[in-house]
């Protein structure tokens, strides 16, 4: 269903997931209404829905957007989605950003789907910007690439939960640091829930995807 647009962005729930890695969750995407996801990434004209994110353009995203975020734009283009009602999200499990940053769909929808969801996911790049609104930050993890990030969010947002890239499962862990539990139990993140503003802990992934070789997380 559509949850929201403006002229340039449409956000998107999608209410069956078959990812083996998250489990059953109704995803949300962010996709801009001009521009196929696969073809902003390759003509590096998403930042409309990356926003500041350093893995945009190719530059180390593991989202294969010419698979799933494709598809949903094509339905979407085809007027294949119902209006929003957050009913659907009712002791449901979601996950904000299937592609997409979720820091651009208004908070007032975030909290609406957190306040009758089961449980939820979802992380944020966008902290980085001047505009950045920090409520979303009770609500969804900071996304941090490498360690200069991570001494920015100290900085900037010391309270803050965060899911940080890193070399590999032997990185040097910092106080309230651990591997995604998918990564080292095959649990999944619907079973998990650990990624967002909630949580107890901070979230560690080693870098994946076919363009990781382009991500700096030192």
């Amino acid at each position: 269903m559509i949850i929201y647009e403006n002229k340039k962005l449409v956000f998107i729930a999608t209410l069956q997931s078959q990812n083996i890695k998250t489990g059953n969750m109704i995803t949300i995407w962010i996709l801009q209404k001009e521009l196929p996801p696969h073809i902003a990434v390759k003509q590096k004209k998403d930042s409309l829905t990356c926003g500041d994110c350093q893995l945009r353009s190719g530059n180390g995203c593991y989202v294969t957007t010419w698979q799933a975020p494709l598809q949903v734009y094509k339905s979407w283009k085809a007027g294949k989605y119902p209006k929003y009602n957050v009913n659907v999200f009712k002791d449901k499990y979601a996950r904000f950003g299937g592609y997409g940053d979720p820091a651009f769909l208004p908070i007032k929808f975030v909290k609406e789907i957190t306040k009758v969801a089961k449980g939820f996911t979802g992380y944020t790049a966008q902290w980085t910007s001047n505009k950045f609104n920090a409520d979303y930050l009770k609500y969804f993890m900071a996304s941090v690439h490498n360690t200069e990030q991570l001494e920015l969010l100290k900085t900037k947002f010391p309270e803050a939960r965060y899911f940080r890239i890193v070399e590999d499962e032997h990185v040097k862990k910092y106080p309230n640091e651990c591997i995604c539990f998918n990564y080292t139990a095959d649990i999944n993140c619907i079973d998990c829930l650990k990624c967002n503003a909630f949580s107890n802990i901070n979230i560690l992934i080693p870098k994946h995807g076919v363009r990781k070789f382009r991500i700096n997380s030192q």
